[in-house]
């Protein structure tokens, strides 16, 4: 969203790319988790559906593609990192 605000520099792109891969490994990282219960790993599911929909668009910043699709996606993403979080905090392992 930065890119596409006019913020262009190669240190916005290195930067995106460092952050997806990043949240590649972390989201690796929480699907792997043993702690995890039947509704976290539908909720991990969700997030890693929707993280296929839109990494490309975040590695790609530069070739533009579709904000509104990427906007849309990024809010889901992150209701649903949310209610993992919830669940995590809760300590809900059924």
């Amino acid at each position: 969203m930065a890119y596409q605000s006019g913020i262009r520099d190669a240190n916005t792109v290195r930067q995106m790319n460092k952050t997806v891969k990043k949240f590649g490994e972390a989201l690796k990282e929480m699907k792997n988790r043993p702690g995890n219960s039947e509704q976290m790993n539908r909720i991990l599911n969700k997030i890693d559906r929707l993280w296929g929909v839109v990494k490309r668009f975040y590695l790609d910043i530069e070739e533009g593609g579709l904000p509104l699709i990427v906007y849309q996606t990024t809010g889901k993403l992150e209701e649903n990192l949310g209610n993992y979080a919830v669940l995590i905090d809760n300590g809900i392992r059924k």
